[in-house]
């Protein structure tokens, strides 16, 4: 049916087979509404923007990208700082049970 409605084009107002679209549309929600099909295919209107806004917005951009660049600098130097502290915090671990076995093996209890 839709194929045969697709030829009607220049036969019928573009109103009147956008009403007659919709109104089939509300029957039977898999029937395209063409006329909207057409106008999603244009598309937007381009945009223009002036020079100072585009030089505006890659200042911005800059300024956002380094500030990025220093938060991720900054995490990891304070994952580094993490990591250091659980390296110290191992090894003195390591070394207090070094030490609890140098004392059983030199003081065994009977």
């Amino acid at each position: 049916m839709f194929k045969l409605r697709t030829t009607w084009d220049g036969v019928f107002p573009e109103e009147c087979l956008n009403q007659l679209d919709i109104g089939v549309n509300q029957i039977d929600r898999a029937w395209p509404i063409k006329s909207a099909m057409a106008m999603a295919a244009v598309g937007a209107p381009a945009v223009t923007l002036s020079s100072s806004a585009i030089e505006a917005s890659k200042e911005t951009l800059l300024k956002k990208q380094k500030e990025l660049l220093e938060l991720q600098k900054k995490r990891l130097e304070l994952e580094l700082l993490q990591t250091k502290a659980k390296l110290e915090e191992q090894e003195r671990q390591k070394e207090k049970l070094q030490i609890q076995q140098d004392v059983k093996k030199r003081f065994p209890l009977f």
